[in-house]
């Protein structure tokens, strides 16, 4: 196939990496670059559970969103296609930017493969509509630094080592934040370490080289990479390390006055965050927090990362003015239990809006189960 046929076709661009590398971040810069150059985007998001932070994010942005909701891109693969052929059908878009859950791996064998040997529901035509990009994988250089220091064996670092293992692109994001040095010696480790993929240096948020990322993952295209060697076992193992939430409330003042928002979200933020990283688990701390709020047409969002720190709340937008009530839905993914996780949730909840008519919509609370994907590994 020549490049004039490859851009007949949609691009699909899986955009994986680890919980708080910022592939959210990533694929809406990604899609208003593309949207700037007269490219029509679609967007598939993936979570365990339901009520994303992300999916609601990217429509609040005006983008064309679906979600695979409940289970991983791999293990509803079916779901997955329906989603990408209902975007193409709907809108003829030239780019599908999928991001799947921030805990998978080995998307080589149960994604990749599977959409280029035409399996699964409505899959016989895949070839001769779309064109698969090389995996590209989000990592975070705080993340990257601890990895390269830290010896142990942990299923984290497994499921961590893995992702990058299998990419054809690492795209090192939030460059910005830290030093160039810092920046050249992880890129120096990653391409030493895992040969042949392409490292890039990037900020989304900021759109440092998001062109020449654009570039990469159009330009180039799948070519069959080898299929990780990965332990089912201690995939499944770190997965259930982390207790995930996902929460939606209506939050209503009693006495009908307007009230600040972003403030309200910034306390809880803080208070949330608060309750893990004064703990003992700081220094082993997986973590991710996101939250978002929506009155009439405004939204507020934000996120904190790894440890938690409540002075590093990264704020993607806040609200233009006060209102009296706003819809609520955080999403939080912490090495902890369920147990824990949904008490801190609630207790904060009780504190930050004890003072309001709080009506809860969906609160669940639970470890990722064990992988087991549609199609197998051959």
């Amino acid at each position: 196939m020549n490049k004039k046929e490859i851009n007949k076709l949609s691009k699909l661009v899986i955009i994986g990496g680890f919980l708080g590398t910022g592939k959210t971040t990533t694929i809406l810069s990604l899609a208003r670059k593309l949207l700037d150059s007269g490219k029509k985007i679609g967007i598939v998001t993936n979570d365990q559970g339901s009520d994303l932070v992300d999916t609601n994010f990217l429509s609040a942005n005006g983008l064309e969103v679906l979600a695979v909701e409940g289970s991983c891109f791999c293990c509803s693969f079916n779901e997955f296609t329906e989603k990408v052929a209902e975007l193409r059908k709907k809108s003829e878009v030239d780019v599908l930017l999928c991001e799947p859950v921030g805990s998978c791996t080995d998307l080589i064998a149960t994604i990749f493969k599977p959409l280029t040997e035409n399996r699964g529901y409505i899959l016989s035509d895949f070839s001769e509509n779309f064109s698969l990009s090389p995996l590209v994988i989000v990592a975070e250089p705080k993340r990257i630094t601890r990895y390269m220091k830290d010896n142990s064996d942990s299923e984290i670092n497994y499921l961590f080592q893995k992702q990058l293992e299998e990419a054809n692109i690492i795209a090192v994001n939030k460059c910005d934040m830290y030093d160039k040095a810092e920046i050249d010696r992880i890129k120096k480790y990653l391409a030493e370490k895992f040969k042949g993929v392409q490292v890039l240096e990037i900020s989304a948020k900021n759109d440092i080289n998001i062109d020449v990322l654009l570039e990469y993952a159009l330009g180039g295209e799948f070519s069959g990479n080898a299929l990780l060697d990965i332990d089912y076992k201690r995939y499944a193992k770190a997965e259930a390390e982390l207790g995930w939430l996902n929460l939606s409330c209506l939050v209503a003042s009693k006495n009908g006055e307007t009230f600040d928002i972003n403030a309200k979200m910034r306390e809880y933020m803080t208070k949330f965050g608060g309750a893990f990283s004064n703990s003992d688990l700081r220094e082993s701390l997986i973590a991710h927090l996101k939250c978002y709020a929506v009155a009439q047409n405004d939204f507020y969002k934000a996120s904190i990362v790894d440890d938690l720190n409540a002075n590093s709340i990264d704020e993607n937008n806040i609200m233009s003015g006060n209102y009296k009530e706003c819809n609520i839905i955080v999403n939080a993914r912490i090495k902890t239990t369920p147990e824990v996780l949904r008490k801190v949730c609630e207790e904060n909840i009780n504190v930050v809006f004890g003072e309001f008519d709080v009506k809860y919509l969906n609160l669940e609370c639970f470890s990722p189960k064990e992988p087991t994907p549609t199609f197998g590994r051959k």
